[in-house]
């Protein structure tokens, strides 16, 4: 999950969300409209001003209330770096160009890469319209959650078969992991604590990686990347080599993953699956995605499932 430093800002600011400021407000009034500024450079100032002070309630008053529906990407740790990213974007360069039907638009950052939120021109000065940007900035974040959890799945297959050449039993059969975090004391999960010197588990640098993003060691149950993982526990009739379950007498012979949105439509659209052949799958669930996810205990991927294409 390595990328170079120029095209993870790339990413990084094209799927820039506003969500890590906007979390536990208290509610607003229903309808707030957006602040009206004299110019549309005092509209951005005010609104990267409200991001440094980390001030949600300061945001949705520049950008309006209706915002808050549908700017929580379910993923604060994520949300905090872009939101940094973003404000040192716009510390490093910015301009505010005025383009044609009475809007400006905000460029931020050397490689200049326009805020979703358009700035109109209204009675009385200049605003914010959130409302026009909603489509780009969810499809802009979906993108690159969609990116950075194919990443993960590559990772977490990586793991599975370093995982598996440890011989941990010492019986010559490769062996996988029924789980991702170990069972305290014991080493029957792709992660686990380690003492200084120690080799690291083999999800160990993701981990860390993760660590080092804000995201909790023992997450379990929470997004990362704005997506959910879940270990399967065998798989059905229509994958290669049919219905069989991983585990027997005690032996892992096989492993799958499930990764699905946290919040369908806001934080991803496909759900991705992938077992030791190691090809992964994609698939839109709709809008039952956490329902379906949640049944789902087998890789048993039909036609409708697709190699993932190239993003």
């Amino acid at each position: 999950m390595t990328l170079s430093h120029s095209s993870r800002m790339a990413r990084t600011l094209r799927g820039f969300t506003l969500a890590s400021a906007l979390i536990a407000l208290p509610a607003f009034a229903a309808g707030s409209a957006p602040r009206v500024f004299p110019q549309p450079e005092e509209a951005a100032a005010a609104l990267v001003a409200s991001l440094k002070a980390a001030d949600g309630k300061a945001v949705l008053a520049v950008l309006g209330s209706s915002a808050r529906e549908w700017v929580f990407s379910g993923d604060r740790p994520t949300d905090v770096k872009l939101w940094q990213l973003f404000v040192d974007a716009y510390d490093a360069q910015h301009t505010v160009v005025e383009v044609a039907d009475g809007r400006a638009v905000l460029i931020v950052g050397p490689g200049r890469y326009p805020f979703s939120f358009p700035i109109l021109r209204v009675a009385g000065g200049w605003r914010f319209d959130a409302e026009q940007g909603k489509e780009e900035l969810i499809n802009r974040r979906v993108g690159m959650n969609e990116l950075s959890t194919i990443e993960v799945l590559k990772e977490v297959v990586a793991a599975q078969r370093e995982y598996a050449l440890m011989d941990r039993n010492g019986n010559g059969s490769p062996e996988y992991a029924a789980r991702f975090t170990s069972t305290a004391g014991k080493r029957d999960g792709l992660y686990w604590d380690t003492a200084a010197g120690e080799a690291p588990s083999p999800l160990g640098p993701l981990v860390a990686e993760a660590q080092a993003a804000g995201y909790s060691k023992h997450s379990s149950g929470k997004p990362f990347h704005g997506y959910m993982f879940k270990m399967l526990d065998g798989q059905g009739p229509d994958a290669v080599g049919g219905a069989q379950t991983y585990t027997v007498d005690g032996k892992v012979g096989g492993f799958a993953v499930l990764a699905y949105p946290a919040k369908y439509g806001l934080s991803g659209v496909k759900s991705f699956i992938v077992n030791q052949v190691g090809v992964i799958l994609e698939k839109d669930l709709g809008a039952k995605t956490a329902s379906i996810a949640e049944k789902t205990t087998l890789f048993n991927p039909d036609k409708s499932w697709a190699p993932v294409a190239k993003r």
